[in-house]
């Protein structure tokens, strides 16, 4: 062999190795991760106290952490599809067989307004275009080009996502996130590095979005308060 080819084979072996040795690490890391954070386990969930969530009634989470954090009762797990059949005879479905999910879910005591964002590259978003369009996000043309908005309260929630959780919605791992009232999921894909960054800033997504929401409520109380106190 030559000396490129002798590099070359080191470098693939030592990407490799790389690799499998973080597959290892992984769960070692996010186990630290929570605890570090607060997190207790409490064992498998099909998540059934949430059935009126799209984004989690196809899932199951062998270990499901719970937490107090910021001052909001959140939950954590890796997830995987509930029903997994042995055979796939699509690339698609395979892929989705294979894929594991990181599941975010904040509860509040204030009922936020409710919304879906969808990631556009999911096979389900792409038949729900179909049926109807979203809301008009053209103002900003990348996030339009990822997601897919469905809501009532345009004006509570294109702002945030526009600016506030904007950052996070434009990382390379592409999210789900839907508010159900007094409850806030959010759906990614499991990294496969940077783990501990990446829970993080996922935890503070949906602290954000319940924190900037409420703000904006309670603005939009005063200037009406104050609106009706001019007329009177």
């Amino acid at each position: 062999m030559s000396n490129s080819e002798i590099l070359i084979t080191v470098v693939l072996a030592a990407f490799l190795l790389y690799g499998i040795a973080n597959m290892i690490a992984m769960p070692f890391i996010s186990r630290k991760f929570f605890r570090e954070n607060g997190f207790s386990e409490t064992g498998k969930s099909e998540f059934e106290a949430y059935s009126n969530s799209e984004l989690l009634q196809t899932l199951v989470a062998k270990n499901l952490y719970t937490a107090e954090y910021r001052g909001y009762r959140v939950k954590k797990a890796k997830c995987q599809l509930r029903k997994r059949s042995l055979f796939a005879f699509s690339k698609m479905k395979r892929r989705q067989l294979q894929s594991r999910w990181s599941i975010t879910i904040l509860e509040t005591e204030q009922n936020l307004p409710i919304f879906h964002l969808m990631e556009k590259t999911d096979p389900n978003t792409v038949m729900r275009m179909l049926d109807d369009p979203g809301v008009d996000l053209s103002a900003d043309a990348d996030i339009e080009k990822r997601y897919l908005l469905k809501t009532n309260q345009t004006g509570h929630i294109v702002p945030l996502i526009t600016g506030s959780i904007r950052e996070f919605l434009m990382d390379s791992h592409l999210a789900s996130i839907e508010s159900l009232g007094n409850l806030i999921v959010i759906k990614r894909s499991w990294p496969i590095e940077r783990l501990k960054d990446s829970l993080q800033a996922e935890l503070d997504c949906a602290v954000t979005i319940a924190e900037t929401i409420a703000e904006t409520i309670a603005e939009r109380l005063v200037e009406s308060n104050s609106d009706n106190a001019t007329a009177d």
